[in-house]
């Protein structure tokens, strides 16, 4: 008998990068990339393809001389290839973002500022933020924050990853937290 389930792909392109990057992106990662689809767009070390299997994470390389083409549909064009930017030549000026509901279950908050959020995160959901977080609502999806300070007022069922770090549930306890670093140690206190 066929069986067969609707899934919803999500998927990360990966055109270049050393290994070495790449290796402390994904051990920083890891716990969020676990469901989706990492494509690589060239031919990986077998270091990078062996690590890529014991974190589990799900990949696919370019196996051919010709290599992966992304297409932009809208502008029937192929994207050009990804070009490396200076972190000092770019000058932006990030807001906080300030979100006033539930955010479901595959939704995504990514930030490079600061996210605050006055609602429930559900299963499933990610917050992803550079900057600082704080939640004012029961999580039960991901979070990961790399910012000076991450507040919450109920963990649930979610991750916490602060600072590259992943917190583990049971140094949370019970009550909302202020999550800070000091001297490179990961501070934990009530509010």
């Amino acid at each position: 008998m066929l069986q067969i389930r609707q899934k919803n792909l999500k998927v990360f392109v990966c055109s270049q990068g050393e290994d070495k990057e790449i290796i402390e992106y994904l051990n920083k990662n890891s716990i969020f990339l676990q469901g989706f689809l990492l494509v690589f767009t060239y031919i990986l070390s077998e270091e990078l393809r062996n690590f890529l299997c014991s974190k589990e994470i799900n990949f696919f390389e370019q196996s051919y001389k010709k290599g992966l083409i992304l297409r932009d549909l809208k502008n029937n064009k192929d994207f050009s290839p990804i070009q490396k930017v200076e972190k000092n030549s770019l000058q932006k000026v990030v807001n906080t973002l300030v979100i006033h509901r539930t955010i479901r279950s595959g939704e995504e908050v990514k930030s490079e500022g600061d996210i605050t959020i006055f609602g429930r995160i559900n299963s499933g959901a990610l917050i992803q933020s550079q900057g600082n977080i704080q939640i004012f609502g029961e999580v039960n999806g991901n979070i990961s924050c790399n910012g000076e300070y991450l507040i919450i007022t109920s963990l649930q069922q979610g991750n916490i990853v602060f600072g590259g770090e992943i917190i583990q549930k049971q140094r949370l306890g019970d009550g909302a937290k202020r999550i800070y670093k000091k001297n490179n140690e990961i501070i934990i206190e009530d509010l």
